[in-house]
C-alpha cells in the first residue's frame, strides 16, 4: 500500500476535510442500523426483554447461514456504540447466547 496519497492529501491540506467525512458516516451507519432493525421487527421484540440468539433467529425466520448474519449484525450494533456490552451480551459458550434490550440506543 502506497503511503503517497496520504502524504499528497496531507500536503494538499485535504486530510481533515476526509477525517470529517468518515465520522459522519459512522452517524449514517447508527441511522441505518437503528432503521433496519426496527424495520425488521427487532427492536420491538427486544422491547419486551432479554432474548436468546436462538429466539431472535426464530424470530427472523433464520437458517443456519441467516443466524450467523444475524449474529455479525447484532455485534455491528456493539461496535457502533448503539449499545454497551452489558445491553447487549453474546457467550461464546454455545449453552447461552443473550441479547437484551436496546433501550440505551434512544
Amino acid at each position: 500500500m502506497s503511503v503517497k496519497p496520504f502524504f499528497r492529501l496531507l500536503r494538499d491540506g485535504r486530510l481533515s476535510a476526509l477525517l470529517g467525512v468518515g465520522a459522519e458516516l459512522k452517524s449514517f451507519y447508527k441511522l441505518t442500523y437503528l432503521a433496519a432493525a426496527g424495520e425488521a421487527g427487532l427492536l420491538k421484540r427486544l422491547a419486551n426483554g432479554p432474548a436468546t440468539l436462538d429466539s431472535l433467529a426464530e424470530f427472523c425466520a433464520a437458517n443456519a447461514r441467516g443466524r450467523e448474519a444475524l449474529e455479525a449484525w447484532l455485534q455491528l450494533g456493539v461496535r457502533l456504540r448503539l449499545h454497551s456490552t452489558t445491553i447487549f451480551i453474546i457467550s461464546r459458550s454455545k449453552s447461552e447466547r443473550r441479547c437484551s434490550t436496546m433501550s440505551e440506543a434512544f
